[in-house]
């Protein structure tokens, strides 16, 4: 039985000693569809807004001794402690897309051996991949009454992230913090999943990964550390986006997708497409 759900969005700074694993969770892209209505109006199903994605990246506990110092060197090797303007650098996808602040052409000069250096980092940290895909367009053309995109993502993530789990084993999750009530709506939506199940899973199979869920921004309070796992959650859900938006497959993708679950044939499992 499922045991009384947190309805207060916490963060945290170390990992509890009962949990066996993290997923941490990010999206790129919009999850509205007021937009998509306008698109099937005109037609426009090539419309590049029309996607959304969910990522989540596994963390087994017994990788975190290794994970935290490959990220730390990669850092101080681009900027002085690791740091930038007094705060720790963050992977963040749209500044390094645009080449903005501790990515600027001023801080790398060479930006293609940074990327170059960044994947073999990746290459070294043991971690696994679900991202849900979504084609908004034929999501709201096919159906009279569509599911919302986020909560329908979230379900899907959810699915995936618990059969991952072995029944012996405890998952919890990360999610990037907004604002207070932004995070205590998405507390809820996915409590309710693990609530109610899905129609596929039901509600006992989830208890193997409800065993928290936090909300963490992007640095420590005192600027100095960041969350590597939401940094990666962001580089994949950014590089998918990107992916499908404009057939374009970065560096960043084409390093991290081996590690959909179920690679080299990731579809449904690790990688779950709607359209």
């Amino acid at each position: 039985m499922i045991t009384k759900l947190r309805d207060s969005p916490l963060t945290i700074d170390e990992w509890p000693k009962d949990i066996d694993y993290f997923m941490a969770v990010d999206e790129s892209g919009t999850s509205e569809i007021k937009s998509v209505e306008r698109m099937i109006k005109n037609s426009d199903n090539d419309n590049i807004n029309k996607w959304f994605v969910l990522s989540g990246i596994i963390f087994k506990k017994s990788s975190m001794e290794i994970i935290p110092n490959i990220i730390t060197k990669l850092k101080k090797k681009y900027w002085k402690n690791g740091e930038y303007c007094g705060e720790r650098v963050v992977f963040h996808s749209k500044e390094m897309h645009h080449r903005q602040n501790a990515f600027s052409n001023s801080c790398i000069p060479d930006y293609n051996s940074f990327k170059k250096d960044l994947c073999e980092s990746l290459d070294q940290i043991p971690f696994r991949i679900i991202t849900i895909v979504i084609d908004k367009y034929q999501h709201v053309s096919k159906n009279s009454n569509p599911y919302k995109v986020y909560e329908y993502a979230l379900a899907l993530l959810l699915e995936r992230y618990s059969f991952n789990i072995s029944p012996n084993k405890k998952g919890a999750m990360l999610f990037e913090s907004r604002n207070g009530g932004a995070d205590k709506e998405l507390l809820a939506k996915a409590n309710d999943t693990f609530e109610n199940g899905t129609y596929y899973v039901n509600d006992s199979h989830f208890d193997r990964v409800h065993n928290g869920i936090y909300f963490n921004p992007k640095r420590t309070s005192d600027n100095k550390k960041s969350y590597f796992m939401l940094e990666l959650a962001d580089l994949f859900a950014y590089a998918t986006l990107q992916h499908f938006r404009n057939n374009e497959d970065s560096d960043i993708y084409c390093c991290m997708k081996k590690r959909l679950v179920g690679y080299p044939f990731p579809d449904g499992k690790g990688l779950k497409l709607i359209n």
